[in-house]
């Protein structure tokens, strides 16, 4: 598999010596905790070179708290916490939370935006990137009858080191970096308020198409 992430930090990330505060969403799916696991290993390398170091990652995450029945930074937690301890030296900080209450059909960068200022302004981050993939090719997203199905598309927010893979490209990462077994597992992308994956959102079906299994290695 292709390592295009690596593309993506040499051209973002490099900036001779300064170290930076790394502000990264973690949703608690497989994208983001991907985009975790690729940033440490990639600032750690360049930490042994001397290219930038004591550069760190923040993760953030936005709790819709429209949803009462999953409490959605758990899943963060849960990824950061597997990701340290895969990479036990990963630069990994505080776990920044924005809770909010999302109306149907508002985009969660109404939200997450404003959240990513703020924490500039306060000097927690320099900058913020999404970590979530792009969108499945068209005739992948027919086959799943995924036209109809509406994907928030924040064209404002930057794109992160998953920005050019598919679902399918992550899995391949998963199996070539070996994280099928501790990773995967506790990625959570259904949005769904249930504990179980609902199997019908965008999220599932694409998870689906490219690992063959839902959340928690439902089939």
């Amino acid at each position: 598999m292709i390592e295009k992430w690596k593309e993506w930090c040499n051209e973002k990330l490099s900036y001779e010596g300064k170290a930076r505060k790394i502000g990264l969403l973690v949703s608690g799916g497989a994208d983001s905790a991907m985009a975790l696991y690729v940033l440490s290993k990639h600032i750690l390398d360049c930490d042994k070179d001397k290219i930038f170091s004591k550069s760190i990652i923040v993760p953030m995450h936005g709790w819709d708290q429209r949803r009462i029945n999953v409490y959605s930074p758990d899943s963060a937690k849960d990824v950061i916490k597997v990701v340290k301890k895969l990479i036990p030296e990963a630069p990994i900080k505080n776990l920044q939370i924005c809770g909010y209450y999302k109306e149907k059909g508002e985009e969660k960068a109404k939200y997450h935006n404003p959240f990513a200022y703020m924490l500039v302004k306060e000097n927690i981050i320099d900058v913020y990137y999404s970590g979530s993939t792009k969108q499945p090719e068209g005739h992948v997203m027919k086959k799943l009858k995924m036209e109809d199905l509406k994907r928030t598309e924040d064209l404002q927010r930057k794109k992160g080191p998953m920005g050019s893979y598919t679902k399918r490209e992550l899995a391949l990462l998963y199996k070539d970096y070996g994280l099928m077994e501790d990773l995967f597992p506790v990625t959570v992308s259904c949005i769904g308020d249930a504990p179980q994956p609902c199997k019908n959102c965008w999220w599932c079906l694409e998870k689906y198409d490219a690992f063959g299994m839902y959340d928690g290695g439902v089939k």
